[in-house]
């Protein structure tokens, strides 16, 4: 059995996390490794995985880690020794391919847009609430509320309880408990929340 592969994986604790270089949402790159064996020296920077690094990782000075170490003195970092993650993710999230199911418990986006542009929106329990936009071609099903501090738009919009937004727009059906905004327009009719000069419109 070749020993020299198996050495190449190793335990240690971060000894310091490189100011530079940078990724795209500026979380630092590298970090340097002090190996729990005995007398051993820091490595040089190795690179971080993108799953560790920033608050994704939320790697510290003092964490113990599992590194990969090659002859040439460069290496990367693979995992937290604890297994732990905080459900924190850096960046933009695309599904390539298939769905995005989210069976219970509430959606929110405390800022942006959320925009699909096919396909259907359904949340099949708790509320879907966010700060910005919600717009897409499809339908939006959502077994809670619907609430934006922005405007809803939607082929069709559905929800068991509270439709509430800036402004709500379909093609086709508004529906739910309670319909609130500052404007409402569907394709055959608009009606608007604040009555001009010459009263409600008709």
């Amino acid at each position: 059995m070749n020993l020299s592969n198996l050495e190449m994986l190793q335990k240690g604790t971060i000894s310091s996390i490189e100011e530079s270089p940078v990724d795209k949402d500026d979380n630092p790159t590298t970090a340097r490794v002090l190996p729990c064996t005995a007398d051993s020296l820091v490595t040089l920077p190795l690179t971080i995985q993108w799953w560790l690094r920033g608050e994704m990782g939320n790697l510290q000075v003092g964490d113990e880690v599992v590194y990969a170490m090659f002859e040439d003195g460069s290496g990367t970092i693979i995992a937290r020794m604890d297994g732990n993650w905080n459900g924190h993710i850096h960046g933009d999230l695309q599904v390539i391919k298939g769905n995005v199911e989210m069976t219970e418990g509430d959606l929110t986006l405390t800022s942006g847009d959320a925009r699909l542009s096919a396909g259907d929106l359904e949340v099949e329990a708790g509320n879907f609430t966010l700060s910005g936009n919600l717009s897409q071609t499809g339908a939006q099903s959502v077994s809670g509320g619907i609430t934006t501090q922005g405007d809803v738009q939607g082929a069709n919009v559905k929800a068991t309880s509270k439709v509430s937004g800036a402004s709500v727009e379909a093609s086709g059906t508004v529906s739910g408990s309670e319909v609130s905004a500052g404007s409402i327009s569907l394709t055959s009719h608009t009606h608007s929340t604040q009555d001009g000069p010459s009263g409600p419109p008709q």
